[in-house]
């Protein structure tokens, strides 16, 4: 949004988690990344990706967050026809993912036996509810948490990449109409404040720019957005990155 980075840096609005160095012990926050999964046989397998495309953790049965080898970032990551190769530390096993160019939101996976799969991404493309991302020029990053049945329980949360810590904001002014399926609603904009702060930062989910017949935003990978229009006037578009 740029939201508060100036004034609110040194309090709650902050941004992500990437000061630190991540191993494997280190703490992963789902909802800093793009999650992934493979339901086979009753196990659940889990790939998360950063933002930056440079970092992928596997979890499973009897492993969680651990660190993948990429050996061969000179690649376009997850290309469809070269795949971004990948290794367990410790192992010389390598597995092959690759973009699924008929849907954005898989991944195919090539397992050292030759066998398939397929992680599919933990969100679906309506484009008004989860967790939204914003990629500031500066390398920060900053995430909205947005959930609600109908106008009445619209939550939304803030957090960024100095701070991963979610911070609700006071939600205002909401611009709905109730959905021919109640108890739900449509909602096209609303208005949040932080904490003690009296800027005021307007919010448009996809669901207003259909409204108005107006071509929603969207990120350079296709994905479902909202935009926020700033107290200066400034706009940020956060990309739709998991349901959760």
């Amino acid at each position: 949004m740029i939201m508060k980075l100036k004034y609110y840096q040194t309090i709650l609005f902050n941004l992500i988690l990437y000061g630190s160095t991540i191993a494997q012990s280190t703490k992963v926050y789902d909802f800093m990344y793009e999650v992934y999964e493979s339901k086979t046989m009753g196990t659940t397998e889990i790939l998360k990706i950063d933002w930056e495309r440079k970092k992928i953790f596997y979890s499973g049965s009897t492993q969680k967050n651990v660190p993948l080898i990429i050996l061969n970032p000179e690649v376009e990551f997850l290309d469809f026809q070269k795949g971004t190769k990948v290794k367990f530390p410790n192992s010389n096993q390598i597995y092959k993912l690759y973009g699924v160019p008929s849907c954005a939101n898989q991944i195919e996976c090539k397992n050292p036996d030759g066998s398939k799969q397929i992680f599919q991404g933990r969100f679906d493309l309506s484009g008004d509810k989860g967790t939204f991302r914003c990629i500031n020029k500066d390398q920060t990053v900053e995430y909205l948490y947005i959930s609600y049945v109908n106008s009445k329980d619209l939550k939304v949360l803030y957090s960024s990449s100095v701070n991963p810590k979610w911070v609700t904001l006071k939600v205002m002014n909401i611009d709905y109409e109730p959905s021919p399926l109640p108890p739900y609603d449509d909602i096209y904009s609303f208005q949040v404040k932080f904490p003690n702060a009296p800027e005021v930062y307007k919010v448009f989910t996809g669901a207003y720019f259909y409204k108005h017949k107006k071509e929603p935003p969207q990120s350079k990978r296709g994905f479902p957005c909202v935009y926020v229009k700033n107290p200066d006037g400034s706009i940020q578009i956060f990309e739709w990155i998991n349901k959760d």
